[in-house]
């Protein structure tokens, strides 16, 4: 809640002041002007006067003015004892003349041993004036602390020290003499600023105002320390000592408070006037580069920067000029590097392997109409797409739509799609022509047993027809770029589908293990009695068990691996039995496929540890090569056996394989028992006519008995060791990618020598706290705040000079670059695109690798922490848990956080001249990865703040690429864990974040293009997803994260055309709360031109209910928007009746319900394929209503530029909603506000009232004295009036619930107010005493002072009587007595406070204004700016 005071308190002052008041006061006025007027015109007669008859006598002898024999101290001492011994008190007129006081302290006090021993004149040390400064302190601090002296004595003491200061000029006049004779001149202008800042007027060469012990302390501390570290300074290098002189000049003030920017500019001035001729080449630098920019901040930062010695640092355009060599450098080693890198190893070979395909081969190719992307030309770009299948989910017609409905269906993670056959409509119809309706020849048994194939050519030409499934897959592997296969291995993996470990090539002899096709395949884990396991498959060692046939068994290899796996729920390797499976297969003989066995943790898995299954499809005998090498991998041996393989050619095969020491197992297919095994590593088990449940928990059974013996472990990077060894092609051999995988590793070991995460801040210090530090400071632009003493455009300045220092230290930690950006930004401009790619996918790896230990031990620590915090073992882990959660955001390193830091180094240089080109390369680095299908951020997760200038440049760069393009932007909104990333990831194939709890921070976006098919028909040409972090993710009662999650939410919402609300369950309530808060922000966001959509998903509801349900449920969502909606638009003015006038929604066509996302239990479960459907469903409803909405017209890529800087601008500016949870809260706060206006107005009126009471009786004498005690007990009634209202209102407000949180911070503010009030009242009370006693004391020694003038002008005259002194020098000679004479006279005084006429206006118009225009406050602000400048001017 917001500290200010009511906004409408000024207004309700002024309508509230009485008449009668305020004539009073004019009056008042008016007779003070008066009497000021009288007693100046008083004073210039009397100095008239005093010239003349000091002129008339100037002949007369001098008299040297007697010193003192006795101090004043010691007269008080003999006067005391006479004092105590008279019942009378002690007065003036009685002990002490006003000669003798002025006499006795102008020799009494400090100056009494200098003037004993020395001429005042004479003094040419600092360590003398030093002395003065110490006898003058302690002799006020003995006058203070004795209690003898009387309070008349005490008065007579401090009147009488004002003879000391024009002796204390003297002597610091003297001082700056001695030092301008000796060439000091620095040194004197040092000195002289820390004077001046104490009280000494330069231009009268006096101090003005009497000085206390603070000014003393003041003066004796920075004078010393000043000294010793000037001259240090200047052994060292003259420009750090005149750096330190300015930056002391600029600075230093008495209260240790902010030089005004006014002041500053005149004591620069100054100084400058004064050094001009002996200013250094450095020092000269920063201050040209100050009257060029006129930043005070820049110029103090330089200034430090010199007084350190770091010149450098201060030249902010060589620093710039450096980063731009240096960047230029980078590029063209990486242009060098790139330009010899190797082109695609198979490029060359297109035209071998094309005549050497065979005719099977081939003419399946051409059936698929892949021919064109064979070998390994099919890339990402190729099929990351928005295509017919998309819009429409029509079954394949034809053979050339068999491999898109393939990927189209993976890429959505329905496993069905692997058992898809083509509709031929052709042979149904051929089929139906030949069926006879004649009822003759029913009883012909020759029909009933006559082979099918024979007579029956239609049969033959349908199967002749039909392609295996298993063959579209593989013919899509072979025609996959390396990124393509990895891309089809992972959402296979998802499928929980078997993936290919060895392929042979087509055409040739070869065969290949294609590593990096597993290298981003994660699997999931739990052994009983142990923690969850997530890790990448293919780093990890686990026992391999291979399965192998010969010849043709009656009984599937596969389908026995199946029940295995997942208890026949789900086919993991495609088998004889398989919907869509024919005798057709062409491309599975020989391939090897490896599944992996995941454990639960649980009673019932079939395993206890992760175990890696193989699959070698075809006879081992035809495939020896790959029979070795899973010999040699494998743990266990599975092997079909049938009576045929007793002899021939099997029994020569099985009895090489029996070599082996390590275990085997015979499944006998055609035995129905056998006898007891003899042996632990060759077992047999009987296969036929068995129970199917029996014989799998016995094949089970063996295999964990066998694994028990053989220890032997393999990770599949271990397993590519074998298969190079065996002359086996292995993908991650080629050339670009061992450069890239080099790359990687290179880059990762920079971050492995700064101790991995915990020198991030080192390695990355442009996204650190200055980058966060800037972040503020422009929010703080854009939510100015009422100051005191700073007027608006004050404020703007000083932000803007924040934020522009900000920016050049973070260049100054940019440069020289660390390797680690140096390393990165070489590689990333690397001219081979495919060596870029590798890169970059290795480095996610490796950093993956590198946190994710570290990460997931952090994460248990704070799990284990919360448990014990929720059964309240512990009271005191909140603060645990926020710096455990703290070194988890730290320990959060990514490939984001690298770009992150380019996107920072490219605002930081982003001031340079347009026509340097090195800049440029930062954005189209980003701009290649948004085409290539990588996530980019759009909102810093960590500080949560969108970098417009990096997003600008970006979306500036696509446009130069792509051509400036029409653009859908779709967003997703939604709590923590409910699907947000894995829905986008499964709708358009894309490479989001997913993993349990909050692990998008921010928002990222991704590019999808839309087929040219399709392009006709949606009339847009791209597609830009934007993922988002999940909301209220913690504790809603943090404010913070409060704001940031509406923050969020609303720039989320007003960026899309269409926004996906996802929530878990039916009930939105959560997400409800976030929407209120977006509505009403964009009822106050008037200036941007929005027009959201929302459609709403509840993921996990269960099974599809009733359609009467269903209606009911989105009957109470509707009802509940439009209400939260109406209460937002009331406490905006608005007239708003429901939602969709705010945000377009159709209850009707707009509301998902989704299934669960798994079929099953993880970790084996497979997706489920309602899931799926559904996902196809929603992706038709957005890619149509985007077609309706590009008749309306949408955005390009530099439209869609300008929104986005509009959207945050409006945000920023808006900052009252965002803090709260919904319009609820609003409501009821705005009640509170209103009702604490009245309490505090109650106050202030009471103690007005109160205080202009006391006002006349101080004028009219009646009051002498006041404390802050009876201050306190005039108001005590009414504030505890006040306070029982204020419990009365929490208790019966309709809001109360809503209200209380609010209350103790109500109560602490009450009482700051009523603290302010008595402090105010009795400082004014106390001024106004103290006038009025100066007043009579004027009064009373005016005929004195007129007196004692005449005579002082005759003691002068007589004095100067003998001298021949021409007019000018007896002017001078009188004006000097003058002066003293008016110092002497002159009562102590504080420093007037400086009026700010502006400032006080923009308050008071600020206030008054504030509730009467609903506009943001930056708006309003901008609009007060432009009155009162035309205003004043």
């Amino acid at each position: 809640m917001a500290s200010k005071e009511p906004v409408n308190s000024l207004p309700k002052l002024q309508e509230s002041s009485p008449e009668d008041r305020s004539k009073d006061s004019k009056k008042l006025t008016e007779a003070a002007l008066k009497d000021i007027e009288e007693q100046l015109q008083k004073e210039k007669v009397q100095h008239e006067k005093a010239v003349k008859e000091w002129q008339n006598t100037v002949k007369i002898p001098s008299e040297g003015l007697k010193e003192p024999k006795e101090t004043l101290r010691e007269v008080i001492e003999k006067k005391l004892p006479q004092e105590a011994h008279s019942e009378k008190p002690v007065t003036r007129s009685e002990n002490l003349s006003d000669h003798e006081i002025l006499t006795w302290a102008s020799g009494g006090l400090a100056l009494q041993g200098i003037y004993q021993t020395t001429d005042i004149t004479d003094l040419l040390e600092l360590a003398d004036f030093i002395s003065i400064l110490q006898q003058m302190k302690t002799s006020i601090k003995d006058e203070v602390h004795n209690p003898a002296v009387s309070v008349s004595a005490s008065a007579a003491v401090e009147e009488g020290k004002v003879k000391i200061f024009p002796d204390l000029s003297l002597a610091f006049n003297s001082l700056l003499k001695a030092l301008r004779e000796s060439s000091q001149e620095n040194l004197e202008l040092l000195l002289l600023s820390i004077a001046h800042s104490a009280g000494y007027h330069v231009e009268n060469n006096m101090f003005q105002c009497h000085l206390g012990s603070p000014e003393i302390d003041f003066m004796l501390m920075e004078m010393q320390e000043a000294h010793q570290k000037y001259l240090a300074l200047c052994e060292k290098d003259a420009y750090r000592a005149q750096a330190y002189l300015i930056q002391m000049g600029m600075r230093i003030s008495v209260d240790h408070k902010d030089v005004p920017p006014d002041e500053k500019n005149k004591r620069l001035a100054f100084m400058i006037d004064r050094m001009k001729n002996s200013l250094t080449n450095e020092t000269a630098a920063v201050l040209r580069k100050h009257n060029t920019c006129n930043n005070w901040n820049l110029l103090e930062r330089d200034l430090d920067y010199l007084i350190d010695g770091n010149y450098e640092a201060t030249n902010y355009d060589q620093q710039k000029e450096n980063v731009l060599r240096e960047l230029t450098s980078i590029f063209q080693e990486s242009n060098q590097s790139g330009n010899s890198e190797c082109k695609d190893v198979n490029s060359n070979q297109d035209n071998i392997r094309k005549n050497k395909l065979n005719n099977e081969f081939f003419n399946l190719m051409t059936r698929l109409q892949l021919e064109q992307h064979y070998p390994n030309k099919m890339k990402m770009s190729d099929f990351h797409l928005i295509q017919k299948t998309s819009l429409f989910d029509n079954h394949p017609s034809t053979d050339q739509e068999l491999p898109c409905y393939l990927l189209e269906k993976i890429l959505m993670l329905d496993y069905r799609a692997r058992y898809v056959a083509y509709k031929d409509d052709t042979s149904l119809q051929q089929g139906e022509t030949n069926i006879s309706d004649a009822s003759e020849h029913l009883d012909d048994l020759d029909y009933i047993f006559e082979d099918a194939s024979e007579g029956c050519p239609e049969v033959i030409l349908s199967i002749q027809k039909s392609i295996h499934p298993m063959d579209v897959q593989m013919a899509i592997f072979y025609c996959a770029d390396d990124f393509m296969r990895q891309y089809i291995a992972t959402k296979l993996s998802f499928c929980q589908f078997a993936l290919p470990l060895l392929v042979p090539i087509p055409c040739t002899s070869q065969i290949e293990l294609p590593l990096w096709s597993f290298c981003l395949v994660r699997k999931q884990w739990q052994e009983k009695g142990s923690k969850c396991a997530e890790k990448l498959i293919y780093q990890v060692a686990t026992p391999v068990v291979s399965f192998i046939r010969f010849s043709t068994s009656s009984s599937s290899k596969s389908q026995l691996l199946n029940n295995l796996l997942s208890k026949q729920k789900h086919s993991v390797f495609f088998h004889r039995h398989c919907k869509g499976s024919n005798i057709n297969c062409l491309l599975m003989k020989g391939v090897v496929e490896i599944a992996w066995y995941c454990p639960g943790g649980k009673e019932n898995d079939m395993f206890d540890t992760c175990i890696a299954f193989t699959n070698l499809h075809g006879d081992s005998k035809e495939h020896k090569q790959q029979v070795d090498f899973l010999q040699e991998i494998a743990s266990v041996t599975v092997i079909l056996l049938s009576e045929n393989d007793w002899h021939g050619d099997s029994k020569t095969f099985l009895r090489e394989l029996l070599r082996s020491p390590k275990p085997f197992i015979f499944l006998c297919t055609d035995k129905e028992q056998i006898v007891t095994n003899r042996h632990t590593r060759r077992v047999k088990i009987a296969g036929k006519n068995r129970n199917e449940a029996a014989l799998i928990e016995e094949l089970a059974q063996e295999i964990k008995s066998a694994l028990t013996i053989s220890n032997s472990c393999h990770s599949l990077e271990t397993c590519a060791v074998v298969a190079r060894k065996h002359g086996f092609l292995v993908d991650e051999d080629k050339k670009e990618c061992k450069t890239g995988k080099a790359m990687a590793e290179n880059t990762v070991n920079l971050l492995k020598d700064e101790h991995t995460l915990r020198g991030k801040s080192i390695l990355l210090p442009l996204q650190g706290t200055l980058w966060h530090m800037w972040c503020e400071k422009d929010r703080e632009q854009n939510h100015l705040q009422d100051h005191e003493n700073m007027g608006l455009e004050q404020q703007i300045s000083q932000i803007n000079s924040a934020k522009q220092r900000i920016k050049q230290d973070q260049l100054n930690q940019a440069f020289p670059f660390s390797d680690l950006m140096k390393s990165l930004l070489t590689h990333l401009h690397s001219s081979s695109h495919n060596t870029k790619m590798y890169f970059l996918q290795w480095l996610k790896i490796f950093i993956a690798n590198l946190s994710s230990d570290h990460l997931a031990e952090l994460q248990e620590k704070y799990h284990d922490l919360w448990t014990q915090r929720l059964k309240g073992e512990h009271s005191d882990l909140h603060s645990k848990l926020e710096e455990l959660s703290k070194e988890i955001s730290e320990s959060t390193f990514g490939l984001e956080h690298l770009l992150r830091e380019v996107a920072q180094l490219y605002e930081v240089l982003d001031m340079l001249p347009q026509q340097n080109q090195v800049v440029h390369f930062l954005p189209q680095i980003a701009a290649d990865l948004v085409v290539s299908g990588y996530p980019m951020e759009l909102m810093d997760g960590d500080a949560s703040h969108v970098p417009i200038k990096w997003i600008s440049a970006i979306f500036d760069t696509l446009a130069e690429k792509l051509g400036d393009k029409k653009v859908f932007v779709l967003c997703v909104l939604g709590s923590q864990s409910t699907g947000k990333s894995t829905l986008l990831n499964t709708m358009f194939g894309l490479q989001f974040s997913v993993s349990p709890g909050r692990c998008t921070k921010g928002a990222f976006m991704q590019l999808v293009k839309v087929a040219d098919e399709l392009r006709p028909n949606l009339n847009f040409d791209y597609l830009l997803v934007v993922d988002t972090e999940g909301l209220r993710a913690t504790k809603v009662e943090n404010r913070t994260i409060l704001n940031h999650d509406n923050e969020l939410a609303t720039f989320v919402i007003g960026l899309g055309n269409m926004t996906v609300i996802n929530t878990f369950g039916e009930n939105p309530s959560e997400i409800q709360d976030v929407l209120q808060i977006a509505v009403q922000a964009f009822l106050r966001m008037k200036k941007v031109n929005l027009s959201p959509s929302c459609l709403f998903v509840h993921q996990n509801a269960g099974e599809i209910t009733t359609e009467e349900k269903n209606r009911e449920s989105r009957r109470c969502l509707q009802q509940s928007l439009d209400e939260m909606t109406v209460t937002a638009a009331q406490q905006e003015s608005c007239d708003v009746s429901c939602f969709s006038e705010v945000i377009q929604f159709d209850v009707n066509s707009h509301v998902y319900y989704f299934p669960h996302l798994w079929e099953g239990e993880p970790p084996m479960a497979p997706p489920n394929p309602s899931y799926s459907l559904k996902v196809q469903e929603l992706k038709s409803r957005i890619l149509l209503d985007g077609e309706k909405k590009s008749q309306q017209g949408l955005l390009k890529f530099s439209e869609l530029k300008t929104h986005i800087q509009n959207l945050w601008q409006a945000l920023l500016n808006e900052t009252f909603v965002f803090s709260f949870r919904n319009t609820l809260e609003i409501a009821a706060y705005s009640r509170l506000e209103n009702k604490y206006s009245k309490w505090t107005w109650q106050l202030r009126s009471f103690m007005l009232d109160y205080g202009h009471k006391l006002n006349i009786q101080i004028q009219n004498g009646k009051v002498h004295d006041i404390d802050k005690s009876s201050l306190k007990e005039s108001i005590k009634n009414t504030y505890e009036d006040v306070k029982v209202d204020l419990e009365k209102h929490f208790k019966e407000d309709k809001y109360s619930n809503q209200i209380i949180q609010w209350k103790g911070n109500i109560k602490i503010k009450l009482d700051f107010l009523m603290e302010d009030l008595i402090n105010k009242t009795f400082q004014n009370c106390e001024k106004l005493i103290n006038l009025k006693k100066r007043q009579r004391r004027y009064e009373q020694r005016k005929s004195v002072y007129t007196d004692e003038l005449l005579k002082k002008s005759k003691e002068v005259a007589q004095h100067c009587r003998d001298r021949e002194l021409n007019e000018s020098e007896l002017r001078g000679y009188f004006n000097g007595m003058w002066k003293e004479w008016i110092a002497e006279l002159s009562l102590p005084a504080s420093h007037i406070k400086t009026l700010n006429i502006r400032t006080d206006m923009e308050h008071f118009l600020c206030e008054h204004f504030r509730n009467y225009v609903k506009v943001s406050r930056h708006s309003f602000f901008n609009k007060m700016r432009y009155l009162l400048k035309n205003f004043v001017s």
